[in-house]
């Protein structure tokens, strides 16, 4: 559950994990929907806090764990696995930039059909041909 304290990463063996979080009005904001061999909460990796997230399985599932303690003494004695750990969190964040950049891009978009639609409404539907194009 987001906010407890975090004791490591998870993977799904098997089964759906959906993870969300919820906003202080209550509702709750989709992040991703995992399946097997997937990992979530690894933001937690050599780090010590809560949990950023929510994770619901959405079928039977069976989900491990991974403590922080217990990577960290086989991380120290294998620069391979340190290696292949270092490429997952980078594709990870890769992934993670760029959705924010798609929802960045997409917030402004919003904002202008919405006021479009607004002015669309406003004035009893008269808008040049452009417009009602742009509003589609």
């Amino acid at each position: 559950m987001e906010g407890e304290p975090g004791e490591g990463f998870h993977y799904v063996k098997s089964g759906k994990v959906k993870i969300v979080k919820v906003s202080q009005d209550g509702r709750e904001h989709m992040i991703n929907i995992l399946g097997p061999g997937e990992v979530f909460a690894e933001v937690l990796l050599f780090n010590h806090g809560p949990y950023p997230a929510t994770a619901v399985t959405l079928a039977d599932s069976v989900i491990g764990i991974i403590k922080n303690t217990d990577l960290e003494n086989v991380v120290a004695g294998n620069a391979r696995i340190a290696l292949h750990i270092i490429r997952v969190m980078s594709k990870k964040l890769l992934q993670a930039q760029m959705k924010i950049k798609h929802w960045r891009c997409r917030i402004p978009f919003r904002a202008l059909h919405k006021s479009l639609s607004g002015c669309h409404s406003n004035m009893g539907g008269l808008l040049p041909a452009v417009l009602r194009l742009i509003l589609r």
